[in-house]
């Protein structure tokens, strides 16, 4: 009943940034998430400065697995509003999902001369992605000194060796 409301409402007043995201709400809430995008990117093209938008689209996006999609909303939200926190722990949180199929199949290997091998450029790549989310996780903790950024920046330097890094982060937590 409630989203017949809605879409009577919208069809009197179909430009009514509230009424398009009051019934986008319904359509998430019901996992109707194409309805959604297309209800989002309808609100953009009226608020297109809305970092919350494009950081719903990245959210939406990172559940259907689309990543560089997310990234792309992400970033943008970001770059709408450099201080827009969730924007960026989302960011953090999709590229480190990345890890997972790696150390998955780093864990499978041998001590063959082949796996060996295939370890170290695994490694490598896991190593890249601890990399990709240090700056990002700088610059949150350089706008607010969010425990789990630096918690989280703190592990990644444990895990890089970077020894000054890691002690910067330890005193922040202190």
């Amino acid at each position: 009943k409630g989203l017949q409301f809605v879409s009577y409402a919208r069809a009197e007043n179909p430009l009514n940034l509230n009424l398009i995201l009051t019934e986008a709400n319904f359509y998430i809430q019901t996992g109707e998430t194409e309805k959604f995008e297309i209800l989002m990117n309808e609100a953009i093209s009226q608020d297109p400065n809305n970092p919350t938008l494009y950081f719903n689209l990245g959210v939406v996006n990172a559940q259907k697995g689309n990543v560089s999609a997310a990234k792309r909303f992400y970033n943008k939200a970001i770059d709408i509003d450099p201080s827009y926190e969730f924007g960026y722990l989302n960011l953090v949180s999709l590229i480190l999902a990345g890890e997972t199929p790696i150390v998955e199949e780093m864990n499978g290997l041998g001590d063959s001369k082949a796996d060996n091998a295939r370890y170290d450029l695994l490694n490598s790549k896991r190593i890249s992605i601890y990399r990709e989310c240090v700056p990002i996780l700088e610059k949150l903790i350089s706008i607010n000194e969010n425990k789990e950024a630096i918690m989280t920046l703190k592990n990644i330097y444990g895990t890089l060796g970077d020894k000054k890094g890691f002690s910067r982060m330890e005193k922040l937590i202190k």
